[in-house]
């Protein structure tokens, strides 16, 4: 099943998430760790890769209406992503929780360019229309958007002298740009649908 799929690609990066975040970050990653890494890179995109496409198979076969209920899903769900990586972010620098609220902060990061993936791969093959076109030219002008984010919440995590304030209120400005494109999206998916 696809949940299936998707929980072992999730099980597959599991327990290398911090390292993975270091190396993204250009932290210091330990030199033991650095072949793990590379030997995880083929098999857990390999596992996304297959999630994935279980999803669009899935989703191909169904009905026109319950492909676009998936889609209004999706793209809903992308508004509370946006939300919540403000808040894990605001936690994870507050230096009271534990690195838990690091890791959640990195599995929502996932969450929001996996399911940004699912969106642009499938709106297409849903609406084979000129109803397509306005969609997938704000999909990709989100992806910008979260490019950039991910950026400023890499960089706002990132533990060391001269972190500021501003980083997290930068974020968050980002986060509700990011917020009002998808609900846009939503809206666009909602009059496709009806």
């Amino acid at each position: 099943s696809v949940l299936k799929a998707l929980t072992r690609a999730k099980n597959t990066f599991s327990p290398y998430g911090g390292t993975i975040r270091d190396a993204i970050e250009r932290s210091v990653v330990e030199h033991k760790h650095l072949q793990k890494v590379a030997d995880l890179n083929g098999d857990a995109l390999g596992e996304m890769d297959a999630g994935v496409n279980l999803i669009e198979r899935v989703y191909q076969s169904a009905e026109l209406s319950k492909q676009m209920a998936m889609l209004i899903n999706i793209a809903g769900r992308q508004r509370m992503f946006t939300q919540r990586l403000v808040l894990l972010l605001c936690l994870s620098r507050s230096g009271v929780v534990s690195n838990d609220t690091r890791q959640e902060l990195f599995r929502t990061m996932n969450r929001f360019s996996i399911s940004m993936n699912i969106l642009s791969r499938l709106t297409p093959k849903a609406m084979q229309d000129e109803r397509a076109l306005p969609i997938t030219q704000r999909l990709s002008s989100v992806q910008d958007d979260w490019v950039a984010l991910r950026a400023l919440i890499s960089t706002a995590t990132r533990s060391g002298k001269g972190q500021y304030v501003s980083d997290i209120l930068n974020a968050d400005e980002q986060a509700e740009k990011l917020l009002k494109r998808m609900n846009e999206i939503v809206l666009r998916y909602e009059e496709a649908a009806s």
